[in-house]
């Protein structure tokens, strides 16, 4: 009430009062997902959220260019080739092979765009785990060393038969397992 009285007189006191109470210093980390244009709270929630769907639909979205032709039916630049009867095809728009030469360089130089962007995403720390597993797999020599049904010196069992039927959609599962290793 005496402050109110006080600024009716003219004094303006708010300033000052404003002053003395004490400021509470909070320092809130938060993580900044560049793809989404998101603002996550903490370490866990930029994981999960990179590790999301949407997450990766916006990483294989390319926006950069407007592409004429159809997309490339796989990303492997060195198996992209012209097909033998492009006019009379009787696949049509589901060929796996080019109809033109236009259409060739574009399948290029999409794979390439894809692989820059793959690239950047990486570096950035921004790919899921799923996908630095899966271009690993795609980009190592011997698959063997990425996916492995079995590994040396390594054990891993399961306290419940991993073999299930269930009746209901919507059914919470879990299993406990346990790896073990010599090393």
């Amino acid at each position: 009430m005496q402050v109110w009285m006080a600024e009716q007189q003219g004094l303006n006191l708010r300033p000052l009062i404003l002053q003395l109470q004490p400021q509470q210093e909070t320092q809130q980390i938060s993580f900044y997902c560049k793809v989404c244009f998101l603002i996550l709270s903490s370490a866990e929630s930029f994981y999960k959220h990179c590790s999301s769907v949407e997450h990766a639909q916006l990483l294989r979205q390319d926006t950069s260019v407007w592409w004429r032709k159809r997309p490339p039916p796989h990303s492997r630049r060195a198996e992209f080739w012209l097909c033998d009867r492009p006019e009379s095809c009787e696949y049509g728009g589901k060929c796996p092979k080019a109809h033109s030469k236009e259409e060739l360089q574009e399948w290029i130089m999409r794979t390439e765009e894809v692989d820059e962007i793959r690239q950047n995403i990486e570096a950035e720390g921004l790919m899921s785990y799923n996908e630095r597993l899966l271009q690993e797999y795609r980009s190592c020599s011997n698959e063997v060393h990425i996916m492995s049904e079995y590994v040396d010196d390594v054990s891993i069992s399961s306290d419940e038969d991993l073999t299930l039927y269930c009746d209901q959609v919507h059914t919470k599962l879990q299993w406990n397992f346990t790896v073990e290793t010599e090393n």
